[in-house]
């Protein structure tokens, strides 16, 4: 079974989060493998924080045009970004704590 990415991938979080970058790519750092590993990885993580408050996170994805939909889609570009600034060279170190911030 696949874990739900809520519409999820490397060009919604690098417009969100990253604008001033370049898309990602295979030559961009991080690449666009890694964010979109780093995509999958955080949407495994929320879809346990969901279970945790026992919340589908595949009945959520399912419906996207619901509020919790839409969260759980700014939430996780929210950890995505937070996951791949900490190994970006000159990630800002405010800007990822208050996307930590954020998702709490």
């Amino acid at each position: 079974m696949a874990v739900p990415i809520f519409g999820v991938d490397a060009e919604a979080v690098k417009d969100d989060c990253f604008a001033q970058m370049d898309p990602f790519s295979a030559t961009t750092n991080p690449t666009l493998a890694s964010v979109t590993r780093v995509i999958t990885e955080q949407a495994g993580y929320l879809q346990g924080w969901l279970l945790r408050e026992n919340i589908s996170a595949t009945t959520i994805d399912s419906d996207v045009t619901t509020g919790a939909y839409a969260m759980c889609a700014s939430v996780l570009k929210l950890m995505v970004a937070v996951s791949i600034a900490r190994n970006m060279t000159g990630a800002n170190k405010e800007v990822v704590q208050a996307w930590r911030d954020e998702i709490k």
